[in-house]
């Protein structure tokens, strides 16, 4: 090996026994296995009459008989009167036609955009894994066991593929995984077991068994610790499967459990929970045919028509021996020996020497007799009748209509031809609906074990350039897969019609056309009210649910709406701020004009009091000069009477005579001096 090489050619692959052994004690091992001993051997006492069933059954859809009791390869080439074939044959693309597409949403649209990844990985992965293997046919092999032996069963796997890889010092060894995938297996229902302890639903099961057929080799290798013990058991062919082991999932306990009744004081193997699946079971929940609720073993359809295809099966064989015996038998005279080739050609003419003895003996009908052969077809038409009705009985059990097998009467008018179609498709939409949830179920089993046990770098190998997705941003996303699973996220399945594509194209168009007509009414409406949107957009999404492909159609119009309502918003904003611009604006006018009006105010209140002040100095002046005049008058009549009274005390005051002046005479005292001036 070269000093660059780092890899070993050592290669390790997983198998679904692999895996820790868990160690028990003698004492605790025994009483493992007899315990489930006990319930194995239980369990197929209550089964072995169903299993008997399902022999027939599939007796009777390859060869229109029971054959069970000469081995399963007696099979009939003649299939024109299996009758329970073609019913099978025409509800099989009914129930499942073609390999669903897995989607993964988010539960609440308004999560962080890790979760958004989170789906977007969740949702690559499932797609490649189905890839890995043929998961149609694996679905169909379900689907046929549904319809012939009442039930139809999956197993998922876990597989991984592991390398030793060497590390730079040559020396330490170390095993890494190399590859991982989840596998979907049919299981035969006669292979499997489930409790039957009271137990009526499939919720209710606490243990369910598989059982497998192994050689002597393959047991030494899946339990290499019962080598020795296993070798002892073995007869001298180690290739031949003789060997039956049971792997019991025991949901109380959560562990696994490897019995096999060659060693029944033994337990081959434990296992701790190895897919750490939240339901425990590695199967979906099985697609039942006629089921109860008190027990668990469906009831086959085989089973309710069972008597009535026997009858079938005794009727098409007495016609086939009718239609044996009804030819042309009879006697003729020999003396006309000649007549004994008169059938052997289409048209026969034969030249008779005697012919008229011929005819004095009556002719041909006088020298030839025939067997009577009414009586045959007589009994052939009641067959045949009786054979049309239990046909159309077995019809009306199984729900398969005249018009789903694709005969239809010519006097039928084509609304009797509608409801005849849809009560067969009405009676089969359970059963339709029942392997959508199977399917639905298997898918969610495997997106879960992809969570739980797909390396962190796996799941990062979905996430592609084109997502613009940041290293912190897928970590976050791995996380959210790796602790919560599909706790926060819707997974479904997306299928393809394939009755009544007509019907399918028709709603379409009217979809199509009723959307077109919300979205040139809604326009103009929203615009002028954009709080009726979000009406609009449900309405929308409402009528979206009657196309194909709907995922497709909601993320678009969430896309399309959401631009409308941005656009909405931002000429909301846009309006918002003219306004805003324009009552500014107003107001700046309004501010201007006020303060004009109040300075105009102020300047005609100033004038006013400017007027009043004017008028009131007017009149002051007015009062004083009436004040002064008075004052005077008073001084004079004082001045008078002082001079009086000086006149009588003084010889030299001569009285002031009445008219006369005293100009010359009276001395004007300087005080009215100054109010004369004035």
């Amino acid at each position: 090996m070269s000093k660059k090489t780092k890899k070993s050619v050592k290669k390790a692959v997983s198998h679904p026994i692999a895996g820790e052994n868990t160690a028990l004690s003698l004492e605790e091992e025994t009483r493992l296995a007899t315990f489930w001993q006990d319930k194995i051997k239980s369990a197929q006492k209550v089964y072995a009459p169903y299993y008997e069933t399902v022999q027939k059954a599939r007796s009777f859809y390859k060869s229109g008989t029971d054959t069970s009791g000469q081995g399963l390869g007696a099979l009939s080439t003649d299939f024109g009167g299996n009758i329970f074939w073609s019913g099978i044959e025409t509800q099989k693309p009914f129930l499942y036609f073609k390999q669903p597409y897995p989607c993964v949403e988010r539960a609440e649209k308004n999560t962080s955009g890790a979760e958004e990844v989170a789906c977007k990985i969740l949702e690559r992965a499932l797609v490649w894994d189905l890839r890995q293997f043929d998961f149609d046919s694996v679905a169909k092999y379900a689907r046929n066991d549904y319809l012939i032996s009442g039930c139809g069963f999956i197993w998922e796997t876990y597989e991984a593929d592991f390398e030793t890889v060497l590390l730079p010092d040559f020396e330490t060894e170390v095993t890494l995984k190399k590859d991982e995938k989840v596998i979907s297996k049919y299981v035969d229902p006669c292979n499997i077991l489930m409790d039957t302890n009271h137990i009526g639903i499939f919720e209710e099961v606490t243990w369910i068994a598989r059982l497998y057929y192994m050689s002597a080799d393959e047991m030494q290798k899946n339990f290499k610790e019962r080598g020795d013990e296993i070798a002892a058991i073995s007869s001298d062919s180690t290739d031949e499967k003789i060997h039956q082991v049971y792997e019991i999932w025991d949901k109380q306990t959560r562990h696994v459990y490897w019995w096999t009744p060659s060693l029944s004081d033994k337990i081959l193997k434990v296992q701790d929970d190895p897919l750490k699946l939240d339901g425990f079971f590695p199967i979906a929940k099985p697609c039942f045919a006629s089921l109860t609720n008190d027990s668990l073993i469906p009831v086959p359809d085989f089973q309710i028509i069972e008597k009535m295809l026997q009858e079938l099966q005794g009727i098409t064989e007495r016609m086939r021996l009718l239609m044996q015996a009804l030819k042309v038998s009879g006697a003729f005279d020999a003396s006309f020996a000649r007549l004994r080739d008169i059938f052997d050609k289409d048209v026969t003419l034969v030249a008779l020497p005697d012919f008229e003895r011929l005819k004095e003996a009556g002719g041909l009908k006088g020298v030839i007799d025939f067997i009577p052969i009414e009586q045959y077809i007589t009994a052939l038409k009641l067959l045949a009748d009786r054979r049309d009705t239990i046909k159309n009985e077995i019809f009306e059990i199984t729900g398969v209509s005249d018009i789903m097998r694709g005969a239809s009467l010519k006097t039928e008018t084509a609304t009797a031809i509608e409801k005849k179609t849809g009560f067969g498709t009405l009676r089969n939409q359970d059963r339709q609906n029942d392997m959508q949830r199977f399917i639905l179920d298997c898918y969610r089993l495997k997106a879960e074990l992809i969570c739980e046990h797909f390396s962190a770098d796996r799941l990062k190998s979905f996430v592609s350039a084109e997502d613009n997705v940041t290293e912190e941003m897928q970590e976050e996303a791995v996380w959210i897969l790796k602790n919560q699973k599909l706790r926060n996220m819707v997974l479904n399945i997306e299928t393809e019609a394939f009755y009544n594509q007509d019907k399918i194209a028709q709603k379409t168009v009217s979809a199509v056309e009723t959307i077109s007509r919300l979205l040139q009414s809604g326009l103009a409406v929203v615009s002028m009210e954009p709080n009726l949107l979000m009406l609009y957009k449900q309405m929308i999404k409402q009528v979206a649910k009657a196309l194909p492909q709907t995922r497709q159609f909601e993320s678009t119009l969430d896309s399309t709406f959401l631009t409308i309502q941005n656009e909405l918003e931002r000429v909301k904003q846009e309006e918002t701020a003219v306004f805003s611009t324009l009552a500014q604006n107003l107001n700046t006018v309004r501010q201007q004009q006020e303060q004009e009006r109040h300075k105009s105010f102020l300047n005609e209140q100033e004038l006013l009091f400017k007027a009043k002040e004017l008028a009131f100095k007017e009149k002051e002046l007015s009062y004083k000069d009436k004040k002064a005049e008075l004052d005077f008058q008073k001084e004079l009549v004082r001045a008078q009477s002082e001079k009086e009274k000086s006149a009588v005390g003084s010889d030299d005051v001569l009285p002031i005579q009445k008219g006369s002046s005293l100009r010359g005479r009276w001395k004007m005292p300087m005080v009215f001096k100054r109010l004369f001036k004035r």
